[in-house]
């Protein structure tokens, strides 16, 4: 069975005029990247969501996932659990942090977080249900205390509501790791060194793939600039 992505989800934004610059730019960003994942796929690479691995279809400029086709089963939210939404890997609550806007960012239309945003090397398109369980909490390797472990089929996530941590499977851990330092080079976010650290490791260990390699091109040929943990690993700068 076939889900459709719903490609301008906008979480908790109210339309108003002081947001109308921001709704347009985030609405552009969307459509490109879900235009960027249509091309790859018409062109035969083998695009996937992140956390769960699902493979990911094109229909009538339309993104899908196969429920079939990957480890992921649905567990609570049904109807989130039916679609896509694009999102950040990196939270926009820590690349707000060294703005003086903080939460209020958004209504504030601050053309810094703005920037960081719509950064594209930092939106994926992941399951919906899995999005409401990640929210802005840290990703680790291992949780300090018993937390829940919690099964979306064989899709498993660690994670400790105290700490606000969560551990990632295993098949997410490259794209996951590669973001976050992507976006603490470009922004200058001042991440923990322990978390960089990780995401160093992370990065050594599950290595660049061919359709990371494409797509971190695709997003240059839009956004002008390339995620340079991906290309430095990739064959068109070899």
């Amino acid at each position: 069975m076939r889900f459709l992505l719903l490609t301008l989800i906008l979480s908790n934004l109210i339309v108003s005029p002081s947001f109308a610059k921001y709704i347009d730019d985030k609405n552009k960003a969307y459509a490109n990247l879900t235009s960027i994942y249509t091309k790859l796929i018409n062109d035969g690479y083998e695009m996937h969501s992140p956390y769960c691995g699902c493979a990911l279809y094109s229909f009538n400029n339309h993104l899908y996932f196969d429920n079939k086709n990957c480890t992921y089963e649905i567990l609570n939210h049904r109807q989130r659990g039916k679609r896509l939404e694009l999102a950040h890997i990196v939270p926009p609550s820590l690349y707000a942090k060294d703005l003086p806007c903080k939460n209020k960012c958004r209504e504030e239309n601050n053309k810094t977080f703005i920037k960081r945003d719509i950064d594209l090397h930092n939106i994926f398109p992941f399951l919906g249900e899995l999005t409401s369980i990640r929210l802005s909490y840290k990703f680790v390797e291992k949780l300090k205390v018993q937390g829940l472990h919690i099964k979306y089929g064989n899709c498993v996530f660690d994670i400790d509501k105290v700490h606000k941590e969560i551990v990632p499977p295993d098949i997410s851990r490259g794209i996951i790791a590669r973001a976050y330092l992507y976006m603490n080079q470009t922004y200058k976010l001042n991440i923990k060194s322990s978390e960089i650290d990780l995401f160093t490791k992370w990065d050594k260990i599950h290595k660049v793939t061919k359709e990371e390699c494409a797509r971190n091109k695709a997003i240059y040929d839009v956004q002008g600039n390339y995620n340079d943990f991906i290309s430095r690993k990739c064959s068109y700068f070899k």
